[in-house]
């Protein structure tokens, strides 16, 4: 009797060239652990799971739902449900980013500026345009100290998928640490407030949707939610503008602020960062050695 393992093994095989075309990279493990996890909602060490389970009518139907999406193109974490980040899995749906791994260099660069600024009081951190979460829960996992954090979206869909997440994460995030989700339009929410942070991250939305509409994968531009991803090109420097003035009427003195961007359009953000009057503004790379983050201080 066919087990499901050679069955996957099978169809991937016969399918490759289909699969790589929508999932660049693609391999036999990764197919066969997100295919376990749609279907029993964990994953086994070396797919025991699927070599022990037969290949009957039951499974077939559910294995084909799996498929049927697979073959449109529909990201894997959305079929899952679940998308790995730094060191946690994460609730994901089609109202938020699938977090990257290149975002993880922002969760390193943020846990230690918080590391090596801790003197005893309380640190206040936000993260703007929180999505899922992945980026501040992992940072406050990362650090063995309480903080008191915020974290803002304009989409309350998305917020609703972030709070799921700090529910099932919290557990590992230090005791005196607190987090308030807030629904808000880049950091709107503090206008006429006098609250200052230490250190504002994001990963804002950053490509210009017709300048940079190329370069986008044609399943990320189908699938993924456009308010995260895409800013107009005749208001794309406007916007970061009215931003950066936000976050440096934000920051305490010495605060940093970290930012994912587009490498293509990161030296012109520096320039506009300086000339709003922010100091020791930066650029940092990718692991692919491309430019991706704006580093700077008030």
């Amino acid at each position: 009797m066919k087990s499901l393992n050679q069955f996957v093994q099978e169809y991937f095989e016969e399918s490759k060239a289909l699969l790589t075309s929508f999932y660049p990279g693609l391999r036999e493990d990764t197919f066969k652990r997100d295919l376990e996890l749609y279907l029993f909602g964990v994953e086994s060490d070396q797919n025991q799971r699927l070599k022990e389970t037969p290949y009957l009518k039951g499974i077939q139907q559910n294995v084909s739902k799996f498929i049927n999406q697979v073959e449109k193109g529909t990201p894997l974490p959305y079929i899952t449900g679940k998308s790995y980040f730094y060191r946690n899995e994460f609730l994901v749906n089609s109202d938020v980013l699938i977090p990257r791994s290149e975002t993880e260099i922002l969760v390193e660069d943020a846990s230690n500026f918080l590391k090596q600024n801790q003197n005893g009081d309380t640190q206040h951190v936000l993260e703007v345009g929180t999505g899922s979460g992945a980026l501040i829960l992992s940072l406050l996992s990362e650090v063995d100290f309480g903080v008191s954090a915020k974290a803002s979206d304009i989409s309350s869909k998305a917020l609703d998928v972030a709070r799921k997440n700090f529910f099932l994460l919290k557990f590992g995030i230090h005791s005196d640490t607190t987090l308030d989700f807030i629904c808000s339009d880049r950091l709107s929410f503090l206008e006429n407030k006098e609250q200052k942070f230490d250190l504002i991250v994001s990963n804002p939305p950053y490509i210009k949707r017709k300048g940079d509409s190329s370069l986008v994968h044609p399943k990320v531009h189908e699938f993924e939610p456009h308010q995260a991803l895409y800013l107009d090109d005749e208001n794309y420097n406007s916007w970061f503008e009215k931003f950066f003035l936000q976050v440096r009427n934000s920051l305490k003195t010495g605060g940093a602020f970290l930012m994912e961007g587009h490498e293509n359009h990161l030296n012109e953000l520096k320039d506009l960062a300086k000339t709003l009057g922010f100091q020791n503004v930066e650029l940092k790379k990718d692991y692919c050695d491309r430019w991706r983050f704006l580093k700077m201080k008030n």
